[in-house]
């Protein structure tokens, strides 16, 4: 019978160690991955514009590149992405569809504007006619957080980005899949919107946590070892 427990005790201390050792080595993969997906980034973002294709098949092959739009802005159906803040101030990103002569309408977010703004104010919030070249960053949108409110269409309450909704409520034109991010500054006779290149803002704690593991499966047979000796040396 103290065989019997020994093992099993032998056999759940291998299975513990295997599974902490497994999930250092499983972070230090994501870690490995988390890099390649930067430097791609970097690499997207570094690259000079190419125009943005009439068809895109695969947008997450154009995910965070420079790209050069041209069309006319529709500022009648002008939307707001809610709540974003910037400096400690209240405010929104101006998202505006430009309908291109040679494709789909392609929604781009122009910047971002003050909340407390008069939404008709002209003075603060440029509202460029007529043919217009935008370079920005082609962004997938992402899906929302778990605290992000849902979108609410019908009231014209935007929490996050949903091109699909987002182009129904524009009367269902065909829509490029991914938003172009302005980062041109604003006109000389307005201060907004204010445009700005989207942040690459990627958590790498990977490295933190396969040291955790690695810790803890080190810590496990350390104790082990002092409870196998001390088993040993109160042995008559």
């Amino acid at each position: 019978m103290p065989a019997i427990r020994t093992l099993f005790a032998a056999g759940a201390v291998l299975a513990a160690l295997a599974v902490l050792v497994g999930l250092g080595t499983w972070q230090m993969l994501r870690r490995a991955e988390k890099h390649q997906l930067i430097a791609r980034i970097a690499a997207q973002t570094a690259a000079p514009p190419i125009f943005l294709p009439v068809d895109v098949a695969d947008p997450a092959t154009l995910d965070y590149r420079r790209v050069t739009v041209t069309g006319r802005f529709l500022h009648a159906r002008e939307m707001h992405l809610l709540n974003r803040v910037r400096d400690g101030v209240a405010g929104v990103h101006v998202i505006t569809p430009l309908v291109r002569d040679d494709g789909p309408t392609v929604l781009v977010d122009r910047g971002w504007a003050p909340a407390s703004r008069p939404a008709d104010d002209s003075r603060l919030v440029g509202r460029p006619s007529g043919r217009q070249t935008i370079t920005g960053i082609a962004r997938v949108p992402a899906a929302p957080g778990a605290f992000t409110p849902p979108n609410e269409p019908a009231r014209g309450l935007w929490f996050s980005l949903d091109i699909g909704r987002m182009a129904s409520a524009q009367g269902g034109a065909p829509v490029a899949p991914l938003v172009v991010v302005s980062d041109m500054a604003p006109g000389e006779r307005w201060p907004y919107p204010a445009g700005a290149p989207p942040r690459i803002d990627l958590r790498d704690d990977h490295l933190q946590y396969a040291l955790t593991w690695y810790s803890l499966a080190v810590v496990l047979v350390v104790v082990v070892v002092i409870a196998r000796r001390r088993k040993t040396s109160s042995r008559p």
